[in-house]
């Protein structure tokens, strides 16, 4: 499988002179969310192609979902399938564009690290390329379940359902 993914927006390892207390989001770094996206994507049809994910603020996306939905209000993860319909399927050309802010907004409220919100977004847009929507309470339920069968893979566990249990708690840097 040969898919780069780009990640802007984090640095790429936790600055060695400041603790995960002072740094706010843990081990939310390029390299960690990397190998976790790597993990996921094994777990897909996707097997070639590129990734490219962009860590953005609340004004950044408001502005963005705006202009590509028409809705003036932040959002969580935009995703954009850069595939044309002739593209093999299991080519991967995809953009993700994830509010930082709204991730730690909704793991602060869920009691869990902020990377692990920010993992789910790239998972949930990853999906949405693979063939899953979340238009309906049919289609919702079944982006959500696979969204936790990965993240249980992954050693996390589910995030997105309110009190759903977390998995080994996998916190350090990779």
């Amino acid at each position: 499988m040969s898919i780069e993914i780009t990640i802007s927006g984090l640095p790429r390892q936790q600055p060695k002179c400041v603790s995960r207390r002072q740094f706010g989001d843990g081990h939310l770094t390029a390299v960690w969310l990397k190998k976790k996206l790597r993990l996921a994507l094994a777990m897909t049809a996707a097997r070639s192609g590129t990734w490219q994910i962009h860590l953005i603020g609340d004004a950044a996306m408001t502005a963005m979902h705006r202009r590509t939905m028409g809705i003036n209000t932040t959002t969580d993860v935009l995703t954009f399938d850069l595939r044309n319909k002739r593209t093999e399927p299991r080519v991967l050309e995809l953009e993700t564009l994830i509010c930082l802010h709204e991730a730690r907004r909704q793991a602060r409220r869920m009691h869990h690290p902020v990377a692990w919100e920010v993992l789910l977004y790239a998972i949930h847009s990853l999906l949405h390329v693979q063939g899953y929507d979340d238009r309906t309470t049919r289609q919702a339920r079944r982006i959500h379940r696979r969204e936790d069968q990965i993240l249980l893979a992954l050693g996390i566990g589910p995030v997105y359902a309110a009190g759903g249990e977390t998995g080994s708690q996998d916190n350090k840097p990779a």
